[in-house]
């Protein structure tokens, strides 16, 4: 091959000399350059193949070195058959030798075909499976393996997580037993349908890894039982033979635990959309990242971005939700735990991670008026516990409802206050009058108050006026008897005194006070009390005067 490869370059180089191209010495022509390296890889080919049939001749020789008459050549071979067969039979090249310690390759394929794959090789999938996936998540919990009947049908604390075994893995296939399995766990819980189907998500294999990944199961047990059986002395080894044992063990570990990482990768999702008016299942699916090192994690976050869970959710989606679902002509209000129980349920519908975020989301709802209303309850046509633009709500049960806003905005107003009508108070003074210089004696009785209503009063009158006459002779006297009956009058009806003026003219003194009727609440009233008493002593201090000076002015 040399010399063909010598006669190839020496034509080449005439040729050049003679076309005045590039000669071997300077860079060739790309197609030349193509053609030469072609030429060294046949080469090396070939060279591969002479060393292989040395190595067969050598061995055809050796056969007929000890061949017998009428006996077979291949006969010879047996020894070569051997080799990968016998547990105490050594080979190197072509030297055999026997040895009282056992061959740990052929120990450990013989380990290998005896292990179960029911009994040993799933539930060490399962075990190295779970403590890539036991880590912190949001899921109500993870299910390895286990028939649908073990899978509880509740709304738990969030959704939960099943793992598809090994024989169900998912392929591009037109049958994939992914979907199979999973579609018999979301409809059924053993015989019983299952009702909370949007609660489940499945990790399923890859198909093309299973394969590898049960071998690579199967060299992981063999040598652990091999070192276990050399630590017990069951095993005859020296130590170099543990050594290389759990070195093997090392390296069976780490490939294990890649596999297991591309092999579990694909995540599938139910939802289902309307064909002709009826929901049609439908699948989602994602391959998840297979080179970080939390796995859970990376399936929440894959979660999150397709939105297929919700950690988070918008009080706008939620009212699109009861108006497509729930509000119709003759429904206005709807019971807000049913609204999350049917989150829960149907595949259709948003897949919410827990009752947290749909609480949240109405609180949020609430804090404006663009959304929706909430009641506690509802007795007749009356909604107890109304809450319309507010965020503090009571816990929700049974009896929570949401309440559509254009039904929530007519009822507000239905239910707005009325105004309170004016009340006229025209106090009464019996007593006996005197003309001249003669005293009166005169008593201060108040008359009852009497409200007068109208059914559409122009505006809400405040005030309220009383008069009284005085003797000038016993101003003094009747004065203080007038001042202890408005105090006592203040003091009963809870009144605010907001202003009072005196006028003295020809011996008669007008009085003018205010009073506030609203009292919305008993700490109100007990502030407004207490302003109304601290005004009284203020008005009885300038009275005092008042009756000073009038007493000066009569003496």
């Amino acid at each position: 091959m040399q010399d063909v490869i010598n006669q190839y370059v020496t034509a080449f180089q005439q040729q050049s000399h003679d076309t005045g191209t590039p000669t071997v010495g300077h860079a060739p022509p790309e197609h030349y350059q193509k053609q030469r390296d072609q030429l060294l890889k046949e080469k090396d080919q070939l060279q591969i193949q002479n060393e292989k049939l040395k190595a067969d001749l050598a061995q055809a020789q050796e056969c007929i070195k000890h061949i017998k008459v009428n006996q077979q050549p291949t006969d010879q071979n047996d020894a070569k058959r051997l080799r990968d067969k016998l547990h105490y039979l050594y080979a190197e090249q072509d030297r055999f030798w026997l040895d009282t310690r056992p061959n740990l390759r052929r120990e450990l394929e013989s380990r290998k075909a005896n292990l179960s794959e029911r009994d040993e090789v799933q539930p060490l999938i399962k075990q190295r499976l779970n403590d890539l996936l036991s880590k912190k998540h949001s899921f109500a919990d993870v299910h390895l393996f286990l028939p649908s009947a073990e899978i509880p049908d509740d709304y738990g604390s969030g959704p939960r997580l099943v793992v598809l075994p090994t024989v169900d893995a998912y392929s591009n296939s037109k049958n994939n037993a992914a979907y199979i399995a999973a579609e018999k766990t979301l409809r059924m819980r053993g015989d019983q349908p299952r009702q909370k189907q949007n609660r489940l998500i499945f990790l399923a294999p890859d198909f093309d890894v299973v394969s590898r990944l049960r071998e690579h199961a199967r060299i992981f047990l063999a040598w652990r039982s091999i070192i276990v059986d050399i630590d017990s002395q069951a095993l005859n080894q020296d130590i170099a033979g543990l050594n290389q044992a759990k070195k093997n063990l090392n390296g069976a570990t780490k490939s294990l635990d890649m596999l297991l990482r591309d092999a579990f990768k694909w995540l599938i999702v139910p939802t289902e959309i309307f064909v002709n008016g009826k929901p049609t299942l439908e699948w989602k699916t994602v391959q998840v990242s297979t080179s970080s090192q939390n796995l859970i994690q990376d399936i929440e976050l894959k979660l999150r971005e397709e939105e297929w869970l919700i950690f988070e959710w918008s009080p706008i989606h939620l009212r699109k939700l009861l108006a497509d679902w729930y509000f119709k002509a003759e429904t206005k209000h709807i019971s807000a735990l049913k609204v999350w129980q049917g989150s829960a349920n149907h595949l259709y519908m948003p897949r919410l991670a827990n009752h947290d975020v749909f609480r949240h989301t109405v609180i949020e709802g609430l804090h404006s008026k663009d959304y929706f209303a909430y009641a506690a309850g509802v007795e007749g046509d009356r909604y107890l516990g109304f809450h319309f633009g507010d965020r503090s709500i009571t816990p929700m049960d049974d009896s929570s409802l949401l309440i559509e806003r254009e039904e929530a905005v007519a009822y507000e107003e239905r239910t707005k206050p009325a105004p309170v009508p004016p009340i006229s108070i025209a106090p009464y003074y019996a007593g006996e009058e005197q003309s001249g210089a003669e005293s009166t004696s005169t008593n201060y009785n108040p008359a009852p108050i009497a409200p007068t209503q109208s059914s559409t009063p122009k505006a809400l009158m405040n005030q309220f006026y009383g008069s009284i006459s005085l003797d000038p002779v016993r101003a003094k006297m009747d004065f203080a008897t007038l001042i202890d009956e408005v105090s006592r009058n203040l003091k009963i009806f809870h009144q605010t005194l907001s202003h009072w003026i005196t006028h003295a003219s020809h011996g008669k003194v007008a009085s003018t006070f205010n009073h506030n009727l609203e009292t919305a609440t008993l700490e109100a009233e007990v502030k407004k009390l207490k302003r109304a008493l601290a005004v009284a002593e203020m008005e009885r201090s300038i009275l005092k005067k008042a009756t000073a000076f009038f007493s000066k002015d009569t003496c």
